[in-house]
């Protein structure tokens, strides 16, 4: 193993160690967040997203996935922005890479829209490297 391998591994198991900061009000949780070293919002996507927000009931509104500051979640992964009704429907999830809205047109939109009753809306937006791309 290199050295070069060996720090990576080492960064990356810190990582794994790295405790988030939470937000409180009146004693429930309502938020959580992971930054790296820099205090960029930063998680490595396979353990989860960087931001976690939750409601006054203790649901789950908000899921952010972040690198080094920037949106960003392979999209073979999932969305890299996700929020939730008060009803713990879904409401929208956005994909992100690098910081721009992005996904291949072939695996769909990048931003889906649903109503309260869960019925995908139809204004659907496919973005490509941050241009929104009309589809034909």
């Amino acid at each position: 193993m290199s050295l070069s391998d060996t720090d990576k591994w080492k960064k990356d198991f810190a990582e794994l160690l790295t405790l988030p900061k939470l937000t409180t009000k009146n004693g429930l949780i309502i938020g959580l967040t992971y930054a790296n070293a820099d205090r960029v919002l930063h998680r490595n996507s396979y353990l989860g997203p960087s931001v976690i927000i939750y409601d006054t009931n203790g649901r789950q509104f908000l899921e952010l996935y972040h690198t080094n500051g920037k949106l960003n979640r392979s999209t073979k992964e999932g969305p890299a922005d996700v929020c939730y009704y008060d009803s713990g429907k879904l409401r929208y999830k956005q994909y992100w890479v690098n910081g721009k809205q992005h996904r291949p047109i072939e695996e769909g939109p990048a931003v889906i829209r649903y109503s309260e009753y869960g019925k995908l809306l139809a204004n659907k937006e496919y973005w490509v490297n941050g241009e929104k791309i009309t589809k034909k």
